[in-house]
């Protein structure tokens, strides 16, 4: 299998459980009692918390408990645009909150981050989604709602060539979508920063750009 990253440690001056002490907040305040059924379904798992407060994030957010950190990042800066626009805060939250959880089975950790078989074949948008309206099912979410929902997790990558089956269709998940690309960047850009020589006045970096560091 494809190796991403060697050495996976914790992020430094995270608080894992404090993320997830917020994440269910926010799972807490969705109003939709079918939405907040199926996010307990997943959150308040005991053996999927632990999972998902200890996974990374892929090739951003690459360290134990990124997959958390990103996650919530991308419900918080979508919940910020939102407050311009008319939208379902719920369906939004929803999304932004599970739209990675695919890489639970995309992803193999140890001391290393591998892709799975299923996730080289599948990739972690489909697993998510089938994730999620197996979930639906079980707790009884209707369709209208699942249909919705699916629709934001599959177009969070924004374009097809990005590896979104659909662009958004949905304002909601429009903000997913942004929220997710503007975390990964955005952390990606933290990263460079910190790791850069002081003497260095700009970095290049292949995805970036030109990047100045003072």
């Amino acid at each position: 299998m494809k190796k991403f990253v060697n050495n996976l440690s914790p992020a430094p001056d995270k608080d894992i459980d404090g993320m997830y002490a917020e994440l269910l907040a926010m799972v807490d305040a969705v109003e939709n009692d079918g939405l907040k059924n199926l996010l307990n379904a997943f959150f308040r798992d005991v053996q999927f918390a632990e999972a998902f407060k200890h996974s990374p994030g892929a090739m951003h957010h690459a360290w134990v408990g990124g997959l958390l950190e990103h996650s919530l990042a991308v419900a918080r800066t979508a919940k910020c645009s939102a407050s311009n626009f008319n939208v379902d805060m719920d369906i939004m939250v929803a999304g932004a909150l599970l739209h990675d959880i695919g890489k639970l089975r995309e992803l193999e950790v140890s001391t290393c981050i591998e892709l799975t078989e299923e996730g080289l074949l599948l990739g972690h948008v489909t697993l998510g989604c089938e994730m999620v309206r197996q979930m639906a099912a079980k707790t009884g979410l209707d369709a209208r709602t699942t249909l919705r929902l699916s629709h934001v997790l599959i177009s969070h990558h924004g374009k097809c060539e990005y590896g979104s089956p659909k662009r958004p269709m949905l304002l909601e998940a429009l903000l997913v979508s942004f929220a997710d690309e503007t975390d990964s960047k955005a952390s990606h850009f933290e990263r460079i920063k910190r790791k850069a020589c002081p003497e260095d006045v700009t970095v290049y970096d292949e995805h970036l750009g030109e990047i100045f560091l003072k």
